[in-house]
């Protein structure tokens, strides 16, 4: 046997075209980690190899990526491999065993991770769950969700593709959602994010800078929450009006020289609604639209339960964490 660390390219190439199970993609090749006591022991030495200039520790990682085209192997950790139908990637790392280097990355912070598909491609055939997940695998086809792979590798893009479906993955199941968890939708209390506030808000305090409250243009504040800007734009001699869905649905929607959508599409779970409100408020703007909403915010996305594409917080809101270029 050649040993691991003298392999070329070739050999290395060789080793990865005799792999007798696995997930097969172009460029890369994936399997559990439950699959390498069956293999031949080289594979087992590539990882070990991997791990060691990693410097791991111990074993934190579930799966094996092996590159096709570079002599180079990831290890990577998909925590609820087996709890859940299509797992986050919570943390990789990526061994060079040329160079002799390794990249660590985490995913959890960043809000969107890549998720995994077709797991039982990972497993050897006799496992005891491949009928489980070629089950999920074969109901997520018939549904079309893995039409394209291109489209789909991200946690918030699967979910709102689910959506679309009316469809909800619970474990190892794709189960049509049912009336009751529709109805989640109708709980989320939108009217929770309005705060008191006691200065203008920051959107407010923009157009002041940029001279737009100085008394000649009117402004209407699009979801205004309790009305506190408006109070105080009043307060100044503006003529400034509000409305919210919440605090003052009766009041109407006034075309105005100024119409401020300040932190309103950030708290909107429904795209379609989302869409909505920023065409309804541009078509009250006479001369200017202002959106605000929150960006970043990825850290969130360890602390609250993921939904559509944002999250829902302890207090029963949701929250859209925007990237710069998306808003």
């Amino acid at each position: 046997m050649v040993g691991i660390g003298s392999l070329s390219r070739d050999q290395y190439a060789l080793l990865l075209r005799e792999l007798p199970f696995g997930k097969h993609l172009p460029d890369s090749k994936y399997i559990h980690v439950c699959g390498l006591s069956l293999l031949p022991r080289e594979y087992s030495e590539l990882v070990e190899q991997a791990e060691k200039i990693a410097s791991l520790t111990k074993r934190c990682f579930n799966v094996v990526k092996f590159h096709v085209n570079a002599k180079r192997v990831s290890l990577l950790s998909y925590p609820s491999f087996f709890d859940e139908g299509f797992p986050d990637l919570a943390s990789s790392w990526t061994v060079d065993l040329e160079q002799l280097t390794a990249k660590a990355r985490t995913y959890a912070s960043e809000g969107n991770p890549p998720i995994l598909h077709r797991k039982e491609l990972l497993l050897p055939p006799d496992h005891p769950l491949q009928g489980v997940f070629s089950v999920l695998t074969r109901a997520a086809e018939e549904q079309g969700l893995l039409d394209d792979a291109k489209t789909i590798g991200r946690r918030a893009a699967w979910e709102l593709k689910l959506g679309h479906l009316g469809l909800v993955v619970q474990g190892n199941e794709l189960i049509e959602r049912t009336v009751s968890q529709e109805k989640s939708d109708e709980e989320i209390l939108r009217h929770k994010t309005a705060l008191v506030r006691y200065e203008l808000s920051s959107p407010m305090q923009q157009l002041w800078r940029h001279g737009f409250l100085e008394g000649d243009y009117s402004v209407f504040d699009y979801g205004c929450g309790r009305g506190d800007d408006v109070g105080a734009l009043k307060a100044q001699g503006i003529k400034a009006h509000g409305w919210d869905p919440h605090f003052q649905a009766e009041s109407p929607k006034l075309k105005s020289d100024v119409v401020n959508l300040g932190f309103v599409l950030n708290v909107i779970e429904d795209l379609e609604e989302r869409r909505e409100a920023l065409t309804g408020a541009w078509d009250l703007a006479d001369k200017l639209l202002v959106v605000a909403t929150i960006l970043g915010g990825r850290s969130v996305f360890e602390k609250f339960r993921t939904y559509r594409d944002g999250v829902l917080t302890r207090n029963g809101t949701f929250q859209k964490y925007f990237r710069q270029a998306e808003l």
